[in-house]
């Protein structure tokens, strides 16, 4: 039972170290690379450690002194202890860091947005100046159009007026 889960251990071993090895590939440019890099060795420490105790498991405990086993216990112990503080400090600091950067980006946006509306606002006003031009415009040729149709009304009347003064004379 004891090598079964050994082995069942050695592999779950395995595929964290293939695991780790991709993930490397994403912190390998942050900050916290060597820190991961320090995990990828613990593991293979660790592996290691797994892989003599199978062997001790299934060689039987003579080929292997006791003190031997002790030593190696000790230090899978020592150095589970020292990859669980990397393995938290590196959760802390990596979403430490993620919450920084989305408070940067919030602020980022926050500030895009009022930017937006205030360029918004400025061209709502502008719209505002250039209609209120445009109408005093129109309202001005309105009242042009409206002296030539006069103009023109008047002409016509005083043609009218002059042709019947021809005609009374003529």
């Amino acid at each position: 039972m004891n090598i079964i889960l050994v082995i069942a251990g050695i592999l779950l071993f395995g595929y964290s170290f293939y695991v780790h090895v991709i993930f490397f590939s994403f912190v390998k440019e942050t900050r916290f690379w060597k820190w991961w890099g320090a995990l990828l060795l613990l593991q293979l420490l660790f592996v290691a450690g797994y892989i003599v105790f199978a062997y001790w498991l299934i060689a039987g405990t003579g080929i292997v002194s006791i003190d031997f086993f002790e030593t190696l216990v000790s230090f899978v112990f020592f150095f589970g202890a020292i990859f669980v503080c990397i393995t938290i400090s590196l959760i802390y600091s990596t979403v430490s860091n993620l919450v920084k950067e989305k408070e940067e980006v919030q602020m980022l946006q926050t500030e895009k947005i009022t930017l937006l509306k205030n360029k918004e606002t400025e061209l709502e006003e502008k719209v505002l100046t250039r209609n209120e031009e445009l109408n005093s415009k129109l309202t001005e040729l309105e009242r042009i159009n409206k002296l030539m149709v006069d103009r023109e009304l008047v002409m016509v009347e005083l043609k009218k007026e002059l042709n019947e003064l021809r005609a009374k004379e003529g």
